[in-house]
């Protein structure tokens, strides 16, 4: 069986944005059995050198797949798409596509949306310079969103008409542009992560995850932001 090595607790501000969140929502599509062991941040679990073992950059999320540790998020997906056969083109050049669309996702857009949001964490403790930050993550981020929103406009998906790894990547990632009114721009990406956390896995796997930390029902859900800038 999988295990799921994922956050039980964190800092202010942290639920709902952890990248295990991306992990069990394909484990509970790919329907593989799994568990989730919930690692106790706060108390430094991850410092841990038991961790070693798991993640050698003592990082969340990971896996272990019957003694099998495999860390990062983008190649625990890959090993899962192959593992269960699900999420991934049989097709050997719109299985690139879908790789290629990953690691936009991870090394293209996720490095500019990461700052971004640590901008307006900024703004708390200095607002002067926050805000620059936040005009100057904008700008990068925008541009990035724009390839985005134009691959997505009259398609169903990332690759074709079949929901992927891909597709997981993305919407999950897009989780980070809460703080901003970013979204209002790219009408066709909001439908699509609207679309996309419909899917009752996700419904499924938030819920969990909200127990795990002990929050209320809803506090990890944007559907409610979203939905407001959506119009």
């Amino acid at each position: 069986m999988i295990t799921l090595y994922a956050f039980g607790n964190g800092p202010d501000g942290f639920v709902g944005f952890t990248r295990d969140l991306r992990i069990e929502w394909a484990l509970e599509e790919m329907g593989l059995p799994y568990r989730v062991e919930a690692v106790d941040y706060n108390a430094g679990a991850l410092k841990a050198e038991s961790f070693t073992k798991i993640n050698s950059f003592h990082q969340l999320p990971a896996i272990s797949d019957d003694g099998y540790a495999l860390s990062e998020s983008g190649a625990i997906l890959f090993y899962l798409a192959e593992k269960s056969g699900r999420f991934m083109p049989k097709d050997f050049q719109a299985k690139y596509q879908v790789i290629r669309w990953s690691l936009a996702v991870l090394n293209t857009l996720e490095t500019t949306l990461a700052p971004l949001e640590m901008a307006y964490m900024q703004k708390e403790s200095d607002p002067e310079k926050g805000q620059a930050n936040v005009d100057e993550w904008t700008k990068w981020a925008s541009l990035r969103l724009k390839v985005f929103e134009d691959r997505i406009k009259g398609n169903q998906f990332l690759v074709g008409d079949e929901f992927s790894v891909a597709d997981i990547l993305l919407s999950n990632a897009m989780r980070r542009t809460m703080e901003s009114p970013l979204l209002k721009d790219f009408p066709a990406l909001l439908a699509f992560r609207l679309k996309c956390e419909e899917r009752p896995s996700w419904k499924t796997v938030l819920k969990r995850y909200e127990v795990r930390f002990k929050v209320p029902e809803g506090t990890a859900d944007a559907q409610d932001y979203l939905q407001t800038h959506a119009h």
